[in-house]
């Protein structure tokens, strides 16, 4: 307990050369930027301020926030493991306006911007952790945290970036399967996925319902929504029973997984 200012201290030092590095140009501010996170997930956990949480948790959105760049890929990566920690640390953090904003950054990060074009199942890092960083809040919060996700979904279902409707499939599956108890309605944005256009977004949702056949529990809902997602699949293999593309041997080949 002797110890206790001495690491808030540091602490609070710590984030200090955090929000410097964030805003520095120098080439090795990244890596000074990572080393700071990776302290603060450890930190604010074991110390369990309040006040070091709420500003742990806003420079871990505001990186997530910059744009994406190879230089820092690596700061967004440890940026969402901190997320993961101080969700983990204190669930309720999810059920406030900040929380609300680190389940909103957490989305946003889960669009890969440019996926493989030779070999869609390859991902970013950066938005295969976005996707497990979800996970980690449904499950601490399922509530808060599915209804964020949820509705960042549907914004995003309106978008003329095929991109942006496939990275909304993935958090919604990713969100689902951590929650494992889902709300009424909850297989809609999967089953209109399967009629998009976009072959990155049906993908996307054959992807979605094999982790959710594996994850979620059983239930009325559950089952409802799948009756609705294998009439969606029915009529979009009726509607293409015709041809043989590479796009819908990657369909049916997700699709068969399960």
């Amino acid at each position: 307990m002797q110890d206790l200012p001495h690491w808030h201290g540091a602490a609070d030092a710590t984030l200090e050369v955090g929000w410097s590095a964030l805003s520095s140009s120098d080439q090795d501010a990244p890596k000074v930027l990572v080393a700071a996170l990776r302290a603060l997930s450890r930190l604010a956990p074991a110390l369990k301020s309040e006040a070091l949480t709420s500003a742990s948790l806003q420079l871990a959105c505001r990186v997530l926030n910059c744009s994406s760049s190879p230089s820092v890929e690596s700061c967004q990566i440890q940026a969402l493991q901190l997320l993961k920690a101080l969700v983990r640390s204190e669930p309720m953090l999810l059920a406030g306006q900040q929380g609300r904003a680190a389940v909103g950054a957490a989305f946003s990060a889960a669009k890969d911007a440019a996926p493989s074009v030779d070999d869609l199942d390859e991902v970013s890092n950066t938005a295969l952790s976005a996707r497990e960083c979800l996970r980690v809040m449904a499950k601490a919060h399922p509530t808060q945290a599915v209804a964020s996700v949820l509705e960042a979904a549907k914004a995003a279902a309106a978008s003329a970036d095929a991109l942006d409707r496939a990275a909304a499939v993935h958090a919604v599956a990713f969100a689902l399967s951590g929650a494992r108890e889902v709300p009424a309605g909850w297989a809609v944005p999967l089953a209109n996925a399967l009629r998009d256009s976009a072959v990155w977004v049906r993908q996307a949702a054959c992807e979605g319902a094999v982790l959710l056949a594996e994850e979620l529990k059983s239930s009325q809902s559950v089952t409802g929504g799948r009756v609705g997602q294998c009439a969606a699949e029915s009529r979009l293999h009726r509607r293409r029973s015709g041809g043989r593309s590479g796009e819908e041997h990657i369909e049916r080949r997700v699709t068969l997984r399960s």
